[in-house]
Order: structure tokens, then C-alpha cells, then sequence
């Protein structure tokens, strides 16, 4: 895989695309078996109140086990000489071990993004196009909450004009399982949004990956490995 310090929308958009084909299997059984759970918890007929709290709860969880086994894999397909585990098995269980600081990164990210979104729209765009390469860099580079940001902050530094058309591409992979469900009102929609996440969310954190991947070699030219 191309793993240059292009990150204009196009080349990021075509290494994403790259890299879903090559473990497209991976991907989608990873999708699916952390997807899972959610989907039957929806499902359940219990009481609106403990169904949120579940949901919640065991939504964050699963999203970030997804997120960081999604980075590990793209990682893998980007860099397949680095000495980085390569089964479905070894990626679940290395990715379980993130759970706990990804759940922390995403609640600061998600409240922030949220009202800058919620507020004016634009400046949750701004903080999600500085803080694009932040899940890559927790997953990868094992740092913790302020540490991640700051190295996301510090990667986009100049180039953060580039990176926010990526930015609302990514955005927008991540919005369009979640309206589906907001709109959900019958089984067929749901399985339709359902099918879309499975999709969508890795699409959604290989981009992201790739985009650190490229910060990294612009921030340390010509290196390809993890900062």
C-alpha cells in the first residue's frame, strides 16, 4: 500500500478503498461480530429506560473494541512487514486490551464534536479535522487521552485545510448508519441500517488510519512505522 504524505481527499479516498478490498473478509466479520450485540439488545423488549442505559453503554464499548481492531487491521494491510498480528482472533483479542482508552478518547471527542456540531456545525468540523488522527495514535501508539489529541493536534498542524475535505467525507460515513436508525420504524429499515454500519464504520476508521499513516511520513519523511 501507498503510504506517502499525500493526504488530499482523492489519494486518501483510493488507499481506503484499497485497503477495505484487500481484508474486505476481516473487515466485515470484525464489523459484524461487534455489531451483533448491539443489534439483539435493540431488539430485546425491556423497559425504555434500562434499553438506553444498555444501549449506551454497550454501544460505546463495542464501538471503540471496533475502532481500535479496525486500526489494527488496516495497520496490518498498510504495513505487512512490521511484526503486527494477522488473524481475526489475534486482532479481537489484541484490540480488547484498548477498550477502556478508546471508550474515554471517544466520550471527550464525541461531547466535544457534538456541540461544536450542534452549535454552528462548523467548529465540530474544525475539532474533528484536528483531532482526525487521535483513535489511530491511542490504538497504535498506545498514548492516553490528552496525549492522542495532542498528537493529532501536532500531525495536522498546516495541512489541516487538506485534511477537513476527508474529514467531512468521514463525517459523513458516520452519520448515515445513525439516521437510518433515528428513522427506523419497521424490521426492514432496521436491518437496512444495521447492514449500512457494518459497512460504513470500518470504511469510516481506515480512512482515519490512512490519513495518520500519511501525517506520520509527512511529520518524519520517508518513515512508515509507528511514531
Amino acid at each position: 500500500m501507498n503510504n506517502s504524505g499525500d493526504i488530499r481527499l482523492r489519494a486518501v479516498v483510493t488507499e481506503t478503498l484499497l485497503v477495505f478490498r484487500a481484508r474486505v473478509g476481516a473487515f466485515l466479520l470484525v464489523s459484524l461480530l461487534l455489531s451483533l450485540p448491539y443489534l439483539l439488545v435493540d431488539l430485546a423488549p425491556l423497559p425504555e429506560t434500562v434499553l438506553f442505559l444498555l444501549e449506551m453503554v454497550l454501544g460505546l464499548a463495542l464501538d471503540a473494541w471496533s475502532i481500535a481492531a479496525f486500526v489494527l487491521i488496516t495497520w496490518s494491510s498498510m504495513n505487512p512487514a512490521t511484526d503486527v498480528v494477522d488473524s481475526i482472533s489475534g486482532f479481537l483479542r489484541n484490540s480488547v486490551r484498548l477498550i477502556v482508552p478508546m471508550v474515554l478518547l471517544l466520550v471527550v471527542m464525541q461531547i466535544a464534536i457534538g456541540i461544536g456540531l450542534f452549535l454552528l456545525v462548523v467548529p465540530g468540523v474544525v475539532l474533528f479535522t484536528v483531532w482526525i488522527a487521535a483513535q489511530p495514535a491511542c490504538a497504535l501508539e498506545r498514548r492516553g487521552i490528552s496525549a492522542s489529541l495532542l498528537r493529532s493536534q501536532k500531525l495536522t498542524e498546516g495541512v489541516r485545510m487538506k485534511v477537513a475535505w476527508s474529514a467531512l467525507v468521514i463525517l459523513l460515513l458516520a452519520v448515515i448508519p445513525s439516521v437510518l436508525a433515528f428513522l427506523s420504524g419497521s424490521l426492514s429499515v432496521t436491518a437496512i441500517s444495521f447492514l449500512a454500519g457494518v459497512v460504513l464504520y470500518p470504511m469510516s476508521t481506515i480512512a482515519m488510519t490512512v490519513i495518520y499513516a500519511r501525517l506520520v511520513n509527512l511529520d518524519r519523511p520517508g518513515s512508515g512505522s509507528i511514531a
